[in-house]
């Protein structure tokens, strides 16, 4: 005979924001959740929420700044490629057949974009929290809870700068303006300037996990002990940018680039030890951090 299932407490939670910029007009975001407390020692939770950021006035009109990069010139000695479009989109670009590149370190400017559009996003999140009354009973636990949470996000028309490498690679791939507006070159076909601006690269997709857990002590002679481990597993996390196609997704997890230096770590871990006696506190922390794959350039492997 199947039970009734038992229901501690049901919450719905709904909210909307309504935005008016004069540069970027109006918009509306909705969020909707939900809090279910099964019984008194478990409780589910899940959001949907709806996302819009204008850009700031920093990202529309920061002058920039200025670093080095180290990038390979797809055009680097192009007609020993043997591959036709690199040779007629190196050609078309002023390169001469002569070049070689010979300094690898390439000077970048980033900065604002006056062409900046909003970005818009969906959020979805789930997640329990697990506090068992059995534990209390324990005559060496005081508390003791679990708490997991998975998220899920996607951002429309992402606003940063495009990986400079990437943005090299697109322009003498495609010729298309929205790479190669900003990179100059000289007469030799060295590349002499190079605008590596904020841009709309077009979309952003993530998922992972957060799970937490924490014990608690009663007082005991030498004081009480309180363990919290915090992880997070970041089980994707794609960036779409545009190519001849359409969007070209670059999955990024366990990955470091370059230019400038970004590192998408699959796995953290805190494990964080308190020791509380009266007024003294003292803490021990342990971080861990997954490996990162480096992706090198051709010259920096020679």
């Amino acid at each position: 005979r199947l039970q009734r299932l038992r229901t501690e407490r049901l919450g719905l939670s709904g909210a909307v924001r309504s935005s008016d910029y004069d540069t970027f007009g109006r918009d509306e975001v909705y969020k909707l959740g939900m809090y279910w407390r099964v019984f008194n020692d478990l409780a589910f939770r899940a959001n949907w929420a709806e996302g819009f950021r204008a850009p700031n006035i920093g990202e529309l009109f920061n002058t920039g700044s200025r670093f080095d990069s180290a990038l390979d010139d797809p055009c680097d000695d192009y007609p020993t490629s043997g591959n036709p479009a690199l040779i007629a989109n190196c050609q078309a670009l002023g390169v001469p057949g002569t070049f070689n590149q010979l300094n690898q370190q390439i000077s970048v400017n980033t900065g604002g974009n006056e062409n900046l559009t909003p970005e818009t996003s969906d959020t979805y999140t789930v997640g329990l929290g697990y506090s068992p009354s059995w534990a209390k009973n324990a005559s060496w636990i005081e508390e003791l809870t679990f708490d997991v949470n998975y998220y899920n996000i996607k951002l429309e028309n992402a606003i940063q700068a495009l990986n400079a490498q990437v943005q090299l690679d697109s322009c003498v791939r495609t010729l298309s303006p929205q790479f190669c507006d900003g990179i100059d070159r000289g007469p030799g076909g060295a590349v002499i300037s190079f605008e590596n601006r904020l841009t709309n690269i077009g979309k952003i997709e993530t998922e992972g996990f957060d799970w937490t857990f924490t014990l608690s002590t009663p007082e005991f002679s030498f004081g009480s002990l309180r363990f919290t481990w915090a992880n997070t597993y970041l089980a994707g996390y794609k960036e779409f940018t545009f190519g001849e196609n359409g969007l070209v997704p670059r999955e990024l997890a366990g990955i470091e680039l370059g230019s400038p230096i970004r590192g998408y770590v699959r796995y953290k871990s805190t494990l964080a030890t308190d020791w509380l006696r009266g007024d003294f506190v003292t803490s021990l922390t342990l971080r861990y951090m997954s490996a990162l794959d480096a992706a090198c350039t051709a010259n920096s492997r020679a």
